[in-house]
């Protein structure tokens, strides 16, 4: 009776451990960019300065004019410039690092590392009340936390905010599948949707999952699949009326794209968009330190991407559908931005699945030609790549 109950004490302190041993590279990446604006913001709430609060470090853009003409901004820097971002649970972890660990850059990117290793256990929760099958549950979170994507949130301490939106994200997830299994309201799916909400605007990115499990798994009554989703819609709009009530988003920086306030712009780079993050989601050959234009870039990802097009093709399966369509539908509220791969928590969180199911199920049928090339790029080839991308940053 104790064999199970150890493998899986083993399996979770294993899962646990390795985000931090996949970014020990990072722990030497200092601070850059947002992370000095951050702390700045930090010291003047410190000091007491009129106005200064703890919750709201995240201006990272606003126009003034002695710094433009200072030199410290671009002399083209548009006069309604804002990125002005709501993020307090987020903002708290700065808080901490400044009060525990000030001069101590390595620490704060431990703490963010260990902030990916807790949103690795949340998705192998969400995973197991998703999959039928645990090994598939234990492989996907191991898959999960291998991808590159995660190297510029734990080398950069300003985007910590994503790995904090995941973790309360999958929770939101786990809790609302199981809630709708046993036919109840999923209120703890929508507190921890709140919380995914209030550590980055990516967090939205739930809602996605909620939509794609009840378009291909929601089969009970319709009365109780409307009272579920409802909720979650009710929040993401209260939430988005607070958003801009209080004077928070982003403008004049031509790096964001409100699809609410520019919906025409958004529409036409939506599609480019699109593509380059499907792109950066299926190979990690985007970080690869290869001349984009090169043949030897093109050739890489070509085979990349052929290695990986089984995991596409298992989700186009019936029984895999929920996690390709989530996936994709979280690529929706990141085409807000210039694409890059550190936008991809999300998209991961549902892609993991459908590499675990591929390459166990080929393994277990003697694909292994098929089996190795796929587990080899997103278990080996991408924590390479993602030490590579913090070792140039």
């Amino acid at each position: 009776m104790s064999g199970p109950p150890r493998k899986s004490v083993g399996q979770v302190l294993l899962l646990a451990a390795l985000p931090v041993l996949l970014h020990l590279r990072s722990l030497d990446a200092g601070l850059f960019l947002d992370d000095l604006a951050i702390l700045a913001r930090l010291r003047s709430w410190q000091d007491g300065a009129s106005g200064a609060t703890w919750w709201d470090l995240y201006v990272l853009g606003a126009y003034d004019p002695r710094l433009r003409f200072s030199g410290l901004l671009p002399w083209w820097t548009a006069e309604g410039i804002q990125l002005h971002f709501l993020r307090p649970l987020a903002a708290a972890t700065h808080v901490l690092d400044a009060t525990l660990w000030p001069e101590r850059p390595w620490a704060m990117h431990l703490h963010s590392a260990l902030w990916l290793s807790a949103a690795t256990l949340a998705c192998r929760s969400a995973y197991r009340a998703l999959l039928d099958n645990q090994r598939f549950a234990t492989a996907a979170a191991a898959i999960f936390s291998a991808s590159y994507v995660h190297a510029w949130p734990v080398g950069w301490i300003a985007n910590r905010n994503a790995l904090i939106a995941l973790f309360f994200g999958a929770l939101a997830l786990s809790a609302y599948a199981r809630a709708r299994s046993a036919g109840r309201l999923p209120w703890l799916g929508l507190i921890s949707f709140l919380l995914a909400l209030l550590s980055a605007e990516v967090g939205v990115s739930v809602l996605a999952f909620v939509l794609a499990y009840e378009f291909t798994r929601g089969r009970d009554h319709a009365k109780r699949r409307v009272s579920a989703v409802s909720l979650m819609i009710f929040l993401v709009v209260v939430w988005r009326l607070a958003y801009t009530h209080w004077g928070f988003g982003a403008s004049g920086s031509g790096a964001y794209l409100d699809p609410l306030r520019a919906p025409l712009a958004f529409a036409e780079l939506a599609p480019s968009r699109a593509f380059a993050l499907f792109r950066f989601l299926v190979s990690p050959a985007a970080a690869l330190p290869i001349d984009p234009d090169s043949w030897t870039r093109r050739l890489t990802e070509a085979f990349l991407l052929l290695c990986t097009a089984p995991a596409v093709v298992f989700g186009l399966r019936k029984p895999h559908r929920f996690w390709l369509l989530g996936s994709a539908l979280c690529l929706v509220p990141v085409l807000a931005t210039v694409p890059q791969p550190r936008l991809l928590g999300f998209s991961v969180m549902g892609f993991a699945p459908l590499v675990a199911i591929a390459v166990v199920s080929l393994w277990e049928n003697g694909q292994r030609l098929f089996s190795v090339p796929l587990a080899g790029v997103h278990l080996a080839m991408s924590p390479i790549v993602a030490a590579s991308a913090v070792s140039s940053a």
